[in-house]
């Protein structure tokens, strides 16, 4: 009983660490990729404005992660 419980105490920490840890990387990603675009976008050559459309590609997920991510922790401190 108790190697199943701290099996699963272990279990939940790391998996718990893993995904702060991934939400942390997915934001600051996020915002080097805007930082880019901007840059790109703001460029007068034709090439940095095609990265700059280029990057939506890697955008919008990003956002999408964002945003969820977002929600997730703003149900965890009004839930509790």
């Amino acid at each position: 009983m108790i190697t199943t419980v701290t099996t699963s105490t272990v279990s939940s920490i790391t998996t718990v660490s893993l995904s702060l840890g991934l939400a942390a990387l997915t934001v600051i990603v996020f915002a080097l990729f805007l930082m880019q675009k901007d840059v790109f976008s703001n460029s007068n050559s034709a090439l940095g404005k095609l990265l700059g459309r280029a990057l939506n590609v890697a955008l919008v997920p990003l956002g999408l992660a964002f945003v969820m991510t977002t929600v997730a922790k703003l149900v965890e401190v009004f839930s509790a």
